[in-house]
């Protein structure tokens, strides 16, 4: 497994940035959801570190300066990328169900279907998206519980957690707890929406979905590579 790492600085800035590091060579990656929370000076950042795939290295909060190298960590291999044909209402129907059950976990909190799954016609890797929305102080209160009733917990930050089901290395759902209408929650639903409704701005995101997927298998590799796109689609309708 590479130990190419990736880290995600908080600035003051419109967008937060990751900055991948592959040997000394550092490579800026716009994040396109904006999940970061800006909340340092722009000359020190706090960040956050993954290594391939999903997986963050526990490092948050970590005062760096912009020159500093990250030390990756070696996880779980992550689930390989593959794309199959639209299956909207099998996809739509299992989002269904986890929401009725998430609601009796979690009743005051709201539910979104999101990505690629979420978009009639639009093939996508067989795996449900879901948003958990609440309030701010409670995403990490909703992450823990969600572990202890059989939820794999990839990420655990005040911000933005997330789990998968059955497993990382297996996986049906991934659910984000995120707060509710705050900056990541709302565009992830602007752009879903968008790919419902713009049948250019589907056919664009899907060229670049397949181009992704042929050119890698990789996980990280692959939502890298789709990156640019989104936030393109994202910036011409104002977002």
């Amino acid at each position: 497994m590479s130990s190419t790492a990736v880290r995600t600085c908080i600035g003051k800035s419109s967008h937060p940035i990751r900055v991948l590091h592959a040997g000394s060579m550092p490579i800026i990656l716009p994040d396109p959801f904006g999940v970061a929370v800006f909340n340092t000076q722009f000359s020190r950042h706090s960040c956050e570190y993954l290594v391939a795939g999903l997986y963050r290295v526990p490092h948050v909060n970590k005062s760096v300066s912009q020159g500093h190298t990250c030390n990756a960590k070696t996880m779980p291999p992550a689930q390989n990328v593959v794309l199959v044909p639209s299956r909207y209402e099998e996809w739509a129907e299992l989002a269904r169900s986890m929401i009725t059950t998430l609601e009796e976990q979690i009743p005051d909190a709201v539910f979104e279907h999101i990505g690629s799954t979420s978009v009639p016609q639009l093939p996508a890797k067989p795996v449900v998206d879901l948003m958990i929305g609440v309030e701010p102080g409670r995403i990490l209160e909703v992450a823990n519980l969600l572990a202890t009733v059989g939820f794999d917990l990839e990420g655990k930050y005040a911000h933005h957690s997330w789990l998968s089901s059955p497993s990382r290395t297996n996986r049906v759902f991934i659910v984000h707890v995120l707060e509710k209408s705050g900056t990541a929650w709302n565009r992830r639903i602007v752009f879903r929406d968008l790919l419902r409704t713009d049948d250019q701005a589907r056919n664009k995101y899907l060229a670049t979905k397949v181009s992704a997927a042929e050119a890698t298998d990789n996980w990280d590799d692959y939502t890298q590579s789709k990156t640019s796109v989104v936030m393109g689609l994202l910036e011409e309708i104002g977002q």
